[in-house]
């Protein structure tokens, strides 16, 4: 029987988790807040449904991608710097939607992206899967899944909503801010 003070999760844990949840929270946001922007973005490039689609295909087809990858990453590079790469990633992808004035430019942005939540994604599992005392991991593999599943459920909300009041890029702008500010626990 293990006693209650190796039970407990660790502060340095849980804001490790808090920090790679969000992250993987704010890449998985970002993807479906597109969906609602299309119509702006196929008025701002002057290109058809077809083609505006791949700002959210590319993305999903990277994450889908870079996942499988997350094993050999996790044994070749400390979480530190899986987490530090996908938080640059994530920043990189942001700060060029921001300021990327031609499609193929926005299409390059969400392909960083989208490798920076592919990395981000399963680190959260891993951190938790590796470092939660074992009677936890269930309780704490729940509160990641309901990271995962929340983002995309809000995702066209949040994009609504910022965009009647705001020009679509605001959505980066506030996303740049975000991922600084959860990358403390862990930078």
């Amino acid at each position: 029987m293990t006693s209650t003070s190796q039970e407990r999760i660790p502060k340095r844990l849980i804001g490790a988790i808090v920090a790679v949840g969000s992250l993987a929270f704010i890449g998985i946001l970002t993807e479906t807040v597109m969906t609602v922007l299309f119509p702006e973005l196929m008025t701002e490039f002057g290109v058809n449904t077809a083609t505006v689609q791949w700002i959210t295909t590319v993305y999903l087809l990277v994450v889908a991608a870079t996942i499988p990858l997350s094993s050999f990453l996790n044994r070749r590079f400390r979480l530190k710097s899986l987490f530090i790469a996908a938080v640059v990633l994530a920043l990189t992808g942001s700060a060029i939607m921001i300021v990327g004035h031609t499609f193929p430019v926005i299409l390059l942005a969400r392909v960083i992206q989208g490798i920076g939540s592919g990395v981000a994604t399963p680190l959260m599992m891993n951190i938790i899967l590796e470092q939660s005392p074992r009677s936890k991991v269930g309780r704490l593999m729940g509160v990641g899944s309901l990271v995962i599943t929340v983002a995309p459920a809000i995702g066209p909300t949040v994009g609504g909503a910022v965009s009647s009041v705001l020009p679509w890029r605001a959505i980066f702008v506030i996303a740049i801010p975000i991922v600084l500010l959860v990358s403390l626990p862990l930078g």
